[in-house]
C-alpha cells in the first residue's frame, strides 16, 4: 500500500537452520507476502478511532451551523417573519452546537496526540486549521469589503487585517480551536484519568471565575470554550459506550434535552452567578448527548449526515459566502421574501455549494484554498473538529460522498 513502509524482511520469516526445500521455500515466501499485505491493509490505531457515526455527529453539527447562520442573516435583513419563534430556535441551537464541536475535538485529541506527537500534532493543525483560517479570513473579508453595499453589514479593511488578534465572522472558531490545541499539547503531559480530571476541573473553574481587567478576545474565548475540549478529553474512553447504547439512548437524551432547554428558556435573567453558569453548561451537555446518541442510533440510515461530516471544514469555510449570495439573489434579483424559501434554499446551498467548490478546486489544482499544500501532498482527513487522521486512514475516511 502506497505510503506505508513494509516491515523488515526477516520479521515474518520462518526460522530455519538448514536450506529449505523448494516447496517449503515457496510457501514461506508466500506467507511472508501475505503477512506484508495484511500489515499494509490493517487500519492504523487512529483510523480505528473513527467511524461514520462520528462523521454523522459532525454532519449534524455543521447542518445546525449553516441553518443558524441562514436564520441570523434573515433576521438581520429584516424580512417579514415570526421573529420570536426563530429567535427561540436560534437560542436553542446556539446553546449546544458550538460546544459540540469543541467536545468532539477533545474526544479525538488523545489518539491524535499519540499518533502525531506534540510537534507533529501542532504542525498538522497549522496546515489544516491555521492556514485555512488565514486564507479564508482574508478572502471572505475582502469580498465583504467590496460588497458592503449589498450585504447586511459593513466591513472595513482594518477589521479584515486584524485577524491575528480579533477574528471575524465564523472564523473565530478556527482561531479559537487552534489556540486550544496549542494549549492542550502543552498541558496534557499524559492522559491518565487523574491528569484529565485535574485539567477539566481547572478549565471549569476558569470558565466560571470572572477575570476583571482581562477583557480580550483571546482570554474570553479560552475561558468560554476550553472547558468543552477538556470534557471531551475526559470522556474519550467512553466513546465505545455511544456505539454500544445506539438508539437506546436517544429517548432519555431527548427527554433530558427538552427539560433542560425548557428550563433555560424559562429562567429569569437575575439568577445567582453560579446558577447562571451551570444551566448553560447543562444545556450544552444535554444537546451534545442527544446529537451523539442520534448519530449512533440513526446515522446509518441517514448517510447524507456522514457525507456532510466528512466535508465539515469545507462547508464551514465557505457557507457564509454561498448562503449570503443566495439571499441576495432571492431578494434583490428575484424579489422572493418568503422565509420558508430562504431557509430551505439557503441551507441547501450553504451545504452543497462549499462541497462543490472543494471538488472543483481539487480537480483543477486549487486545493491550496482549503489546505496548505506539501510536496508530496499527503491526503489528510480534515474537519472542523480538529480530528484529522494520518494519510493512511484516507481509505477508511474518504472525503468523497457516498
Amino acid at each position: 500500500m502506497a505510503g506505508l513502509t513494509p516491515p523488515p524482511h526477516g520479521r515474518h520469516s520462518l526460522a530455519s537452520s538448514g536450506k529449505p526445500a523448494p516447496g517449503k521455500d515457496r510457501l514461506r515466501r508466500h506467507l511472508h507476502l501475505v503477512a506484508q499485505e495484511d500489515t499494509a491493509h490493517a487500519p492504523p490505531p487512529l483510523a480505528r478511532e473513527r467511524s461514520s457515526h462520528w462523521d454523522s455527529v459532525k454532519g449534524i453539527g455543521i447542518l445546525l451551523v449553516v441553518y443558524g447562520h441562514v436564520v441570523r442573516g434573515l433576521l438581520s435583513a429584516a424580512l417579514p417573519m415570526d421573529r420570536a419563534f426563530h429567535e427561540t430556535v436560534d437560542t436553542v441551537i446556539y446553546s449546544f452546537h458550538m460546544p459540540l464541536f469543541f467536545f468532539v475535538a477533545g474526544l479525538f485529541f488523545p489518539p491524535s496526540l499519540s499518533h502525531h506527537g506534540r510537534t507533529g500534532l501542532l504542525l498538522t493543525k497549522v496546515r489544516t486549521i491555521l492556514y485555512p483560517y488565514l486564507v479564508w479570513s482574508l478572502l471572505q473579508g475582502l469580498i465583504e469589503v467590496a460588497l458592503s453595499g449589498l450585504t447586511n453589514g459593513h466591513t472595513s479593511i482594518g477589521e479584515v487585517l486584524a485577524l491575528a488578534w480579533h477574528p471575524r465572522a465564523q472564523f473565530w472558531y478556527l482561531h479559537t480551536l487552534f489556540m486550544l490545541f496549542l494549549v492542550a499539547t502543552l498541558v496534557y503531559r499524559d492522559t491518565t484519568l487523574g491528569w484529565r480530571l485535574g485539567i477539566a476541573g481547572m478549565a471549569l473553574v476558569l470558565h466560571w471565575v470572572p477575570l476583571p481587567g482581562l477583557d480580550f478576545h483571546v482570554v474570553n474565548a479560552f475561558k468560554q470554550w476550553f472547558v468543552f475540549l477538556t470534557l471531551g478529553v475526559l470522556c474519550a474512553p467512553l466513546r465505545p459506550l455511544a456505539a454500544a447504547l445506539g438508539r437506546l439512548a436517544v429517548g432519555p437524551c431527548l427527554f433530558l434535552f427538552v427539560a433542560v432547554e425548557w428550563a433555560l428558556l424559562q429562567t429569569p435573567g437575575d439568577l445567582a452567578p453560579l446558577a447562571a453558569q451551570a444551566l448553560p453548561l447543562l444545556a450544552a451537555a444535554a444537546g451534545i448527548a442527544l446529537v451523539v446518541a442520534f448519530a449512533h442510533g440513526f446515522g446509518d440510515r441517514l448517510p447524507f449526515l456522514s457525507a456532510m461530516g466528512r466535508h465539515s471544514l469545507d462547508i464551514y469555510l465557505a457557507h457564509i459566502l454561498v448562503a449570503s449570495g443566495i439571499r441576495i439573489v432571492l431578494t434583490r434579483l428575484l424579489g422572493i421574501t418568503a422565509v420558508e424559501v430562504h431557509l430551505i434554499v439557503g441551507t441547501l446551498a450553504g451545504i452543497a455549494g462549499p462541497i462543490l467548490l472543494y471538488r472543483v478546486t481539487e480537480r483543477y489544482g486549487f486545493r491550496w484554498l482549503f489546505m496548505l499544500p506539501t510536496h508530496p501532498e499527503p491526503h489528510f482527513q480534515r474537519d472542523a473538529l480538529g480530528a484529522d487522521s494520518a494519510p493512511e486512514t484516507q481509505a477508511l475516511c474518504p472525503r468523497t460522498l457516498r
